[in-house]
């Protein structure tokens, strides 16, 4: 009976406590989640269906121009800092420096978060979408240069395996040695990245979030580390911590899913 098991067992229970202004984390914290699932989770969906079919096809076409190209664009995106893409979008496409603003203003600022019991989610982030879409922009341009180099190496390292001259050497068209016996084993790096960006998903992003005045978690822990709210802060760490183990896990079990050599079975 000592204070760390109370506490871990008022916040495995739903109390987390209050934070510096009296009121309870949950309440002040789940706008902020459910605003950075959204962005983030839409983001890293789109992300990763434009960049593996395109790592793919680059890897298929290695050396030609298609694949030259790519690599050049890729290289220039990674190079890029994302506070300057997106300052940059902003500028260009939300005010009239250079005309006629083409987008409306993209902040999303804290009286726009949902409010649970006035609306549903759904149909706030329909009303608030028009606000999602630069940041969501520059988090796809940020995941594109990651993902679909790592794409294009791993399906490189793939078609270098011998069953795969097998497979061609059966007479097999490169179509089906490329999506039929190489793609899944492929899928390796790609899987490992997701590991990694995982607990972004509900931990968000304290550059974009600041840049775009956005409402989510990684404004919130700024907010709350600025204020000494250890309360708020400690939450948002756990939650990080949890989604951290859960990326993990789903990774082990989807390298098990895309190669059926990899089993966890006791001896």
């Amino acid at each position: 009976n000592n204070q760390y098991q109370h506490w871990l067992s008022g916040f495995l229970t739903g109390n987390w406590g209050l934070t510096k202004r009296q009121k309870p984390v949950w309440q002040e914290l789940r706008p902020a989640f459910m605003a950075t699932l959204a962005l983030n989770g839409i983001a890293l969906l789109i992300a990763y269906m434009i960049s593996i079919p395109w790592g793919v096809e680059m890897a298929r076409r290695k050396g030609r121009p298609f694949d030259l190209w790519s690599q050049r664009f890729l290289l220039l995106l990674k190079a890029m800092p994302v506070f300057w893409v997106g300052s940059l979008l902003v500028v260009l496409l939300c005010t009239p420096v250079f005309g006629k603003a083409i987008i409306a203003s993209p902040y999303l600022d804290i009286t726009d978060t949902w409010n649970m019991h006035s609306e549903s989610f759904f149909s706030w982030f329909a009303h608030k979408f028009p606000k999602f879409i630069l940041p969501m922009l520059v988090l796809i341009l940020y995941s594109l240069a990651l993902v679909t180099m790592q794409m294009r190496g791993g399906m490189l390292e793939t078609l270098r395996s011998d069953y795969i001259r097998t497979a061609r050497s059966k007479g097999l068209s490169e179509k089906a040695v490329h999506w039929r016996h190489a793609f899944r084993n492929a899928l390796f790096p790609v899987i490992t990245i997701f590991a990694a960006v995982f607990p972004a998903l509900f931990t968000g992003s304290l550059v974009i979030e600041t840049l775009f005045n956005f409402p989510g978690m990684g404004q919130l822990a700024q907010s709350a580390f600025q204020s000494h709210d250890l309360t708020m802060l400690s939450a948002i760490l756990m939650i990080a911590a949890f989604f951290s183990i859960i990326g993990n896990l789903l990774a082990d079990l989807m390298y098990a899913w895309v190669d059926p050599r990899v089993r966890y079975t006791s001896k």
